[in-house]
């Protein structure tokens, strides 16, 4: 399957947020991000808080058809604007890699044991 996604010219997901309900970060967003795929996603779709630089995809309206065709044209005729998201995404999905995110979850522990609260002893400590 990545194999398929990273062959991509772009990956466009139309998600429509329904009342009362949310999309929450869409796993084949971060996937086609981090693959170098283009990716164009609906604001229903957003990958913050998990990505934070915004200009690594492009957004549109959700059921805004007409926005969604001016970015895919921007795609086909504007190489140079795509090319600009594949380089970005990447890099915009480099901290989610599980090893980093685990390195920077002990770093906080070390921190938090180093300087936090003492522990309370018992009354024959």
């Amino acid at each position: 399957m990545y194999r398929r996604l990273a062959a991509a010219d772009a990956m466009v997901l139309c998600s429509k947020r329904l009342s009362g309900k949310g999309e929450g970060v869409p796993t084949v967003a971060l996937e086609a991000l981090a693959l170098g795929v283009p990716c164009i996603l609906s604001n229903a779709a957003s990958p913050t808080p998990a990505v934070t630089d915004t200009q690594s995809y492009w957004s549109f309206e959700a059921g805004n058809a007409v926005e969604l065709a001016q970015l895919l044209t921007r795609a086909v005729q504007v190489p140079a604007a795509t090319l600009e998201l594949r380089m970005r995404g990447p890099r915009a999905t480099k901290l989610l890699d599980w090893s980093q995110i685990a390195a920077g979850v002990e770093r906080v522990y070390e921190k938090a044991t180093e300087s936090g609260p003492q522990r309370a002893r018992g009354p024959n400590a």
